[in-house]
Parts: structure tokens; C-alpha cells; sequence
């Protein structure tokens, strides 16, 4: 059974959902973002250094989720 383009049993079920949010936000889409391996607000903040040497498991999971590099991770209202 599918829902859309994403599939039931997707490791990300609200992939669609968080790329349209990602897209209206930041002008970037999560997916792209992480397959690219870059930050999500990079065009949001291209003068800002977005490390994607991450600290932790926690911290990478979190890119996988939102697309935010360590440093907007770090400030996540900056």
C-alpha cells in the first residue's frame, strides 16, 4: 500500500511532508539537501560555515530528520 509517493514501511514516512516544509522555510529540500550532503539552510545563510563534522549519533540523526548541519544544530535560532 503506498500513500502518495512514499511508501508504508519507509524508514521516513513524512519524507513528502518534511520536504515541502523544508522547501517553504528554507528554499531548499530536505532530500536534496542530505543526498548532497549539505545543510538545508545553506542558501538561508550562505555566509554562515555549516559544518557537517557531526558530534555525536544523536547529531547525525538529527541531519537524517531535518537536513541541519552541526553548526545550526548548535544555534538553532541563529
Amino acid at each position: 500500500m503506498t500513500n502518495g509517493s512514499v511508501k508504508s514501511g519507509d524508514k521516513y514516512p513524512n519524507r513528502l511532508y518534511y520536504d515541502n516544509e523544508s522547501l517553504a522555510m528554507f528554499g531548499r529540500s530536505r532530500t536534496l539537501a542530505i543526498m548532497s550532503s549539505t545543510c538545508v539552510r545553506q542558501l538561508q545563510h550562505p555566509d554562515k560555515r555549516h559544518s557537517m563534522r557531526f558530534t555525536d549519533a544523536d547529531s547525525i540523526n538529527e541531519y537524517r530528520i531535518t537536513g541541519f548541519c552541526q553548526t545550526c544544530q548548535d544555534t538553532p535560532y541563529g
